[in-house]
């Protein structure tokens, strides 16, 4: 991996950190010679760039945000109770099979990640949305 990273133009690695807002089309050499596909789905909070796809087999990610799941307008998704409620229960494995159900719909949606669950590790009340974090350690 660090070989590969180390052949890409600094232009691919700035498009591949930066997403696809105000994206602009950038041609590499097709060192991959397969046809591949970029990853369709919903979009919610962005997604990385679907640019090098098919030259450099890099897919493309889409992301998704929620305190209580999958965060995506007008599609069904479960809702769950925020993190602070999970972490008031003090079941690891109720935290586990809710992993599980937002797994199962990311692979539904096509989401690769989602910007949940959070920590407030250094413990801030001015850390930002703090009902999204664990207020306290699962395991």
């Amino acid at each position: 991996m660090d070989e590969f990273v180390a052949s890409l133009e600094p232009e691919v690695l700035l498009r591949l950190i930066t997403g696809v807002a105000n994206e602009t089309p950038y041609e590499t050499v097709d060192r991959l010679h397969k046809d591949i596909n970029p990853i369709e789905g919903p979009t919610a909070s962005g997604e990385t760039t679907a640019l090098f796809v098919s030259t450099l087999g890099i897919p493309n990610w889409k992301m998704t945000d929620g305190p209580a799941g999958l965060h995506l307008s007008t599609l069904g998704a479960a809702c769950y109770p925020t993190d602070i409620v999970m972490a008031q229960t003090w079941d690891p494995q109720l935290g586990i099979l809710m992993g599980r159900g937002i797994g199962i719909e990311m692979e539904f949606y096509n989401q690769g990640v989602i910007l949940e669950p959070g920590m407030n590790i250094h413990r801030d009340p001015l850390g930002g949305r703090n009902f999204e974090y664990f207020s306290e350690i699962l395991y």
